[in-house]
């Protein structure tokens, strides 16, 4: 039997690019199973295998700030309009629907870090009241 897939069909906050990422699925637990590995898809294309690695339940009126802005990159009240309009056809009960938030780990995935030189770090950019680097830590 072939691995079953899940698929995007939008990088919501990049989150493809990561070792790890969210997603958020209609509660099915024939479907999605915590160990279990799927086919990864962006758009029915192959972007490698993944694995979940944990599963929280919950329902909509439980959706937090942080897993909006993690899964979607999106306050809570545009996430929800947006979950909201990706199941519009399927007539749900919203008070009692249970949606998945999952973690998938993609093993097979290399996450090359981008050197400090490149970019700088936020320690770097100036101040904007004297125009010094910023840093963690006041000099004695």
């Amino acid at each position: 039997m072939p691995e079953p897939i899940i698929n995007f069909t939008y990088n919501w906050n990049s989150k493809l690019f990561c070792k790890f990422f969210s997603t958020i699925r209609l509660h099915n637990p024939h479907k999605y199973a915590v160990g279990n590995r799927y086919h990864i898809q962006l758009n029915s294309k192959d972007i490698g295998p993944g694995i979940i690695r944990a599963i929280t339940p919950f329902r909509l009126d439980r959706f937090t700030p942080s897993m909006a802005l993690l899964d979607m990159g999106y306050p809570l009240d545009e996430a929800k309009k947006v979950i909201l309009n990706m199941y519009k056809a399927k007539n749900i009960n919203w008070s009692t629907q249970i949606l998945d938030f999952m973690v998938i780990e993609m093993p097979e995935k290399i996450v090359i870090p981008f050197p400090d030189e490149l970019f700088g770090t936020w320690q770097d950019a100036p101040d904007p009241v004297d125009n010094q680097p910023k840093t963690l830590f006041t000099q004695s």
